[in-house]
């Protein structure tokens, strides 16, 4: 199913996105929470936390990998649990 698919996708990717490191955008929700000393501090480290973040996503390619297939599997079960119904009910 297509539009399964695009679901699982998206959904994978914006969970991804929510990890609190500074390329991503988990990173500023966090900046919300945290103290301004502390998000000061962080952000004199921003960019080597960027690159950090990069060079451990092109080498270790395996343990992201393994990561992605957890939200996968965790994204895969919400949509067949609570969105297919709707969808089936919507499109069938």
């Amino acid at each position: 199913n297509a539009i399964g698919s695009f679901c699982l996708i998206n959904v994978t990717l914006a969970i991804f996105n929510l990890i609190p490191l500074p390329p991503l955008d988990g990173f500023k929700i966090l900046s919300l929470i945290i103290p301004k000393h502390s998000y000061k501090a962080m952000m004199k480290y921003e960019k080597y936390f960027a690159l950090g973040f990069m060079v451990v996503l092109l080498i270790d390619f395996y343990f992201f990998a393994y990561i992605s297939d957890a939200l996968l599997m965790g994204a895969n079960f919400i949509l067949n649990t609570c969105f297919m119904p709707l969808f089936n009910m919507i499109f069938y």
